[in-house]
């Protein structure tokens, strides 16, 4: 199925997605119906959806491919066949978001019902759920408000719990679970002795949570666990002594704060890719920077100040050259004498930076321009605090997407003729001081334009005496 008809009557509709689903190959029909345990109308993050059918072992090995990699076929595939669509992409062309029709959500909650894979629950359903599905090994609460819940209901022997609501269920019947992924509202509300109750879960393999919660420390057991691959915490979280452990298979890690300790216990995560953590203010650097060195397979760091206060960080800036496979670069915290040193000081193939509090004092585009791989630079809150911004010719000769936001003495972005020669989206959010539309007819390739949060007065030139520096943009969005 190349092209679906969404307005075709329903039962028609219905017979032919249903055809669909059985022409199917087999390794795609779970991965198919498991996008149902996410609400009506949710944009899923790709990369969220590759790790939990990782986990979930729907992905099947090739030892010429990464389990991502192949993941990412799946998906496209689906994409293919007009059974998943796709939200929008990465500058890559890759998928970052993709959401499912609410008609092959239908299909896909029936299907999973039918061969016991997946039980959906909302609060009109649950009564009517309760007691019959002590099987059920995977459970998807949505929409729960102060509904008091227990796992009880569903089958306490659930091993995927995926939660949006605003309270979590009787976490101490959590004892076999393998993957948990809970979103929106307060799921998680506890103080600070509550988060004992994850030391029980002994068989994860998957934790996300993006509740508005903080938690103190986690248990030193919930680590004693080698089958950990994800762990994901909005908000941030302390990591107890790990001198007996080896977490080989930990591959993201994010939400984690960093404090004088936190040194030794980077060689215990041989193979992490995705590493976020929030600095204490009196962290030991240089330390930190030797241990870091040997984690060989980082590909995306995201750095941050606890508390949000600026941080010098004059041993671990040198290092960056040294993370070969790193393609991701997040940096919220002060440079050293408020200046990038220079564009050797990155990572030799540096993909993606975003530059957040830096409060550079001095146009960092000059050295920045030189990354030879740089497709996307993020300019950030108090990243820049000058007035001036110049492109020059010649520079960031492979980015492809530009975003300034919240620079709040930008003054003027200067293009020169020749740079940024493969730009397609520039995004301007927040720049109150700037008046002068940049020569965005020097962008032979730019697509769109993305202005958010402007002055009245930028938005005037920009309908008027700026309009033909921007007549060429096939997409101009504003707000």
């Amino acid at each position: 199925m190349l092209k679906m008809d969404w307005h075709i009557e329903g039962s028609k509709c219905l017979d032919i997605i249903s055809t669909s689903y059985k022409d199917l190959p087999s390794h795609l029909k779970p991965c198919f119906i498991y996008i149902a345990s996410f609400p009506e109308d949710y944009k899923i993050k790709a990369t969220t959806l590759f790790q939990l059918w990782i986990v979930e072992g729907f992905i099947q090995h090739d030892p010429t491919k990464t389990m991502e990699e192949i993941a990412e076929n799946y998906l496209e595939e689906l994409v293919q066949r007009c059974m998943v669509q796709v939200s929008n992409r990465l500058w890559s062309g890759k998928i970052k978001y993709c959401y499912m029709h609410d008609i092959l959500r239908e299909l896909a909650i029936r299907k999973a019902k039918e061969d016991n894979f997946l039980l959906v629950c909302c609060e009109s359903n649950v009564n009517s759920i309760s007691g019959t599905t002590a099987s059920t090994r995977r459970v998807a609460f949505h929409e729960f408000g102060n509904t008091e819940l227990t796992i009880g209901s569903v089958g306490p022997s659930i091993r995927t719990l995926i939660y949006f609501g605003e309270q979590l269920p009787n976490y101490n019947e959590l004892r076999m679970v393998r993957v948990m992924h809970i979103e929106y509202g307060w799921a998680l509300r506890y103080h600070e002795d509550d988060s004992q109750w994850l030391k029980h879960l002994t068989t994860l393999r998957y934790f996300q949570s993006n509740g508005k919660f903080k938690l103190s420390k986690m248990p030193t057991s919930f680590w004693n666990n080698n089958m950990l691959r994800y762990v994901k915490i909005e908000g941030s979280f302390v990591i107890g002594p790990l001198s007996s452990v080896n977490l080989e298979n930990l591959l993201t890690l994010k939400g984690v704060v960093a404090r004088d300790e936190w040194s030794v216990k980077l060689p215990h995560f041989p193979r992490i890719r995705k590493l976020g953590i929030s600095i204490a203010p009196d962290f030991d650097w240089e330390a930190m920077t030797s241990s870091m060195i040997k984690l060989e397979h980082l590909n995306s760091l995201s750095l941050f100040t606890q508390w949000g206060k600026p941080l010098t960080s004059p041993c671990l800036t040198p290092a960056f050259k040294n993370y070969k496979q790193m393609q991701s670069l997040h940096l919220c915290c002060r440079w050293p004498g408020n200046v990038i040193g220079g564009s050797r000081l990155f990572p030799p193939h540096l993909v993606k930076l975003s530059l957040e509090r830096s409060c550079l004092m001095q146009d960092p585009m000059p050295e920045l321009e030189k990354l030879p791989c740089l497709r996307v630079l993020h300019l950030l809150t108090h990243s820049y605090v000058g007035k001036w911004l110049v492109c020059s010719t010649g520079g960031f000769g492979c980015l492809q997407q530009l975003k300034l936001d919240g620079l709040q003495k930008l003054v003027e972005l200067e293009v020169e003729e020749g740079a940024m020669p493969m730009l397609n989206l520039l995004e301007i959010w927040d720049c109150p001081e700037l008046q002068i539309f940049p020569n965005l007819q020097h962008l032979p390739n730019l697509r769109e334009l993305m202005v958010r949060y402007m002055s009245d007065q930028f938005f005037s030139r920009l309908e008027g005496a700026d309009r033909h520096k921007v007549q060429h943009i096939p997409s101009i969005k504003r707000q």
